[in-house]
């Protein structure tokens, strides 16, 4: 089985991926370097890929299991290789700058700040989709040289993921606890997402949401209620577990979460339970009415330094009518990012029911690996599509706003394919990337009458993708297929634009 993990698209557009690839699948490309103690079967790989996705430039294989990338505003690389640590390579990914290893702990998460600081996440267990790493966690903080600034324990219980904000000398630890809060009818258990801000030299700078079970306390031998009791306020007993931190390229900090409920903890503040904040919402895909138990995500947006609440949007998905109940949409195996803009880029794990705009691979099953884009006030979904209908996305890299891609595996051979390197896809899991305009082609011009989704209709030779310029030149009839639907096409309709009347189309014309 083969996967992709990370994802980095460098300063010329070079495409940089984490993979964990059998050696076979890499048969001819040159160079393949070893690097440290790694041979020609360790499944853990450095791709750097082409800007266009069309050629593997090189192959490193670096350690038995890569799990997570990172770079600098130098391009050099950052590795979580599990039993083999953390790993710094320049950026061809041809040297090691350095390595860090700890006995019996996996480096499963790590992240980079522009001018070389980092900071980790190790744990003792080896799994990197475990959906609770609770042993042996810890945080470690470097300077651009390898050397320990600090160290710290995990943000709590269970441990996630880390970012580092340089801005402000911040490391972010993420994880949650499952307590048995006392409630009327008795303690019933909930997860609790943990969010604390490191100095760099890993002691607390800040300790947000992590509330507490009981409701009442003990002070100077007065039993008093108790301000961090999960249920203060009102029912705030959905389970919330904390997964994904990003520090994007506007310099915020965003946090992915998931919750199994509408009644969650984020309805408040994330140092006062008793301050209700503003949640964005919009339509059904935005909102937690009629849904249940089933799996959900809140994704909260906070100045780094201090963690004080900026916004916050909820997403689902939903059943076809007449149910239109919610549905699952995982977090915890994400990629997370954000443009200079805010724009938020989300890819993960989803069930059926997805606020589909645009469909690569249509068919009854609405879910599968997917990418979401959020508008920079999360009030709109500027893109929700799959290629696809298993699997899940793993890593995201955003360059700019029409240089960015996401990547993952699936197991499904019906995926949505243009131009692939590997044109037959496996019978097992196999690692997927997606390159969003990285080419030169500029506006889709019509060139023939034809079918929207055959490439030779295009001036570019490929199908118009997100935020294209698209132009159907005078004399030329393109047709829209049934079973197709579109959104974010910045459209001229010079010719003629045809569809039938079971297409569903909403465009932005210029």
């Amino acid at each position: 089985e083969d996967d992709i993990r990370g994802m980095v698209i460098q300063a010329d557009g070079t495409v940089i991926l984490a993979a964990n690839l059998a050696n076979n699948y890499t048969t001819g490309v040159l160079p393949q370097i070893l690097l440290g103690s790694a041979t020609a079967a360790s499944q853990g790989c450095i791709l750097r890929v082409s800007r266009d996705g069309r050629q593997v430039l090189s192959v490193t294989r670096l350690a038995a299991k890569v799990v997570d990338l990172s770079s600098d505003n130098m391009d050099n690389l950052y590795v979580a290789a599990g039993i083999d640590g953390a790993i710094k390579l320049n950026p061809r990914a041809n040297q090691i700058l350095w390595q860090q290893t700890t006995a019996s702990r996996y480096t499963q998460r790590i992240d980079a700040g522009p001018l070389g600081f980092s900071a980790i996440l190790n744990t003792g267990e080896s799994n990197p989709d475990d959906e609770t790493w609770g042993s042996g966690l810890g945080v470690k903080i470097f300077n651009p040289a390898g050397i320990l600034l600090g160290t710290s324990g995990g943000a709590s219980q269970y441990g996630s993921d880390v970012a580092i904000d340089e801005a402000s000398q911040t490391v972010i630890s993420l994880g949650f606890k499952n307590v048995q809060a006392q409630t009327i009818t008795g303690r019933l258990p909930v997860y609790i997402s943990v969010v604390k801000g490191l100095n760099y030299d890993g002691t607390l700078k800040y300790n947000a949401y992590d509330w507490e079970a009981d409701s009442n306390m003990v002070l100077s031998g007065v039993t008093v209620p108790n301000p961090r009791y999960i249920n203060r306020t009102n029912n705030n007993m959905a389970d919330a577990r904390a997964y994904r931190a990003e520090i994007g390229q506007d310099g915020k900090l965003y946090i992915l979460h998931e919750v199994s409920g509408g009644n969650h903890m984020f309805r408040y503040a994330p140092f006062n339970i008793s301050q209700p904040v503003s949640i964005v919402g919009g339509d059904n895909y935005f909102t937690f009415s009629s849904t249940g138990t089933e799996v959900k995500l809140v994704l909260t947006k906070h100045n780094p330094s201090d963690f004080s609440y900026i916004q916050a949007q909820q997403m689902t998905n939903r059943l076809p009518p007449p149910l239109s109940k919610g549905n699952t949409i995982y977090g915890r195996s994400s990629g997370l990012a954000a443009d200079s803009s805010g724009r938020v880029y989300l890819t993960g794990e989803s069930a059926f029911g997805l606020p589909i705009t645009l469909d690569y691979q249509p068919g009854e099953y609405s879910g599968g690996a997917y990418i979401y884009v959020l508008s920079p006030d999360f009030s709109t979904r500027e893109i929700c599509t799959r290629l696809a209908s298993s699997g899940e996305g793993r890593a995201l890299a955003v360059r700019s706003r029409t240089n960015w891609g996401f990547a993952g595996s699936t197991n499904q051979q019906s995926m949505y394919l243009q131009k692939p390197l590997q044109k037959v896809v496996g019978g097992l899991n196999d690692g997927f990337l997606v390159l969003k305009s990285t080419s030169t082609c500029g506006t889709m011009t019509s060139v023939k009458s034809g079918n929207w989704n055959d490439p030779t209709v295009w001036s570019c030779d490929r199908i118009p993708m997100f935020d294209d310029n698209v132009v159907i030149s005078p004399t030329h009839t393109v047709t829209i297929p049934a079973t197709f639907k579109a959104d974010g096409f910045n459209l001229t309709i010079k010719g003629i634009l045809q569809k039938s009347t079971t297409s569903g189309m909403n465009f932005n014309k210029d």
